[in-house]
């Protein structure tokens, strides 16, 4: 599901890569983004989620709070999937040090 799809109150992650993706890695990760959130629960519950890849780089996942709160262990499943698919494209999705151009905040 995109973003279009969920509501303004969603609850949202943002996450920045170290570089920009390449086509191919950008294609990996919506692709394994797209079959975790399909599956993504909390608990047995269906979260309802969504996610963006903007400008290469910028990443944005939701989830529709009203439907079904994400818990602490199926935010981890998120980030652990982020962190191998980081591991296996020397990317780094978690550097807090790093700073960006508007790149990530340009309007769309």
């Amino acid at each position: 599901m995109s973003l279009q799809g969920l509501p303004d109150s969603s609850r949202i992650w943002l996450f920045a890569a170290d570089r920009v993706l390449s086509e191919s890695e950008s294609e990996a990760l919506q692709q394994d983004l797209t079959m975790f959130v399909a599956e993504w629960q909390a608990h047995g519950a269906e979260l309802t989620a969504g996610f963006e890849l903007r400008y290469g780089a910028c990443l944005v996942i939701a989830v529709d709070e009203s439907q079904a709160a994400p818990t602490g262990c199926s935010i981890d499943k998120a980030f652990r999937l982020l962190q191998r698919f980081g591991s296996e494209h020397h990317l780094d999705f978690f550097n807090r040090l790093l700073l960006h151009r508007p790149l990530c905040t340009s309007s769309v």
